[in-house]
């Protein structure tokens, strides 16, 4: 507890009384406003500090749909090998995958995999598909594989 003066008659008063006990005046303290004060400060720096140092709402990451259909491209090619376990795919490079518009793509690559007898053939290929927005998925236009 601490000792303040009364605003009307100045002499010394608890900060624990809510009036003066001499002159009846409402005692305001002083070390309470100081006090909530202190706490709204605090609070207020906490807060902008969380503020600054978070990283903010970041929007998701897009996703090449070159890429994406290169990839498409690949699961329809090893569906028609003879032995698809064996397919080897080279890494995707930017002009591999060309939009034709909208959201037409077609991959032109190759697979090395296995034939009938064993044998690791090269097959290049020309994949058409299209984006399916509503299903969220990839439709085959056309495929064409070529030894």
């Amino acid at each position: 507890m601490a000792v303040v003066k009364c605003p009307d008659c100045g002499r010394d008063v608890s900060d624990s009384l809510k009036n003066c006990p001499h002159c009846g005046k409402q005692v305001k303290s002083e070390a309470g406003i100081t006090l909530l004060g202190f706490l709204l400060t605090v609070a207020l720096f906490y807060g902008l500090w969380l503020y600054v140092s978070s990283p903010g709402k970041q929007e998701p990451r897009q996703v090449d749909k070159g890429i994406e259909a290169y990839s498409m491209a690949q699961v329809m090619v090893e569906d028609r090998l003879k032995a698809p376990s064996t397919a080897d795919f080279p890494v995707y490079t930017p002009g591999q995958a060309i939009r034709l518009g909208g959201h037409k793509w077609k991959v032109v690559s190759y697979v090395d995999a296995q034939n009938s007898f064993g044998a690791k053939i090269r097959t290049h290929y020309e994949v058409t598909l299209q984006e399916d927005t509503a299903r969220q998925g990839w439709k085959l236009l056309d495929i064409q594989l070529r030894k």
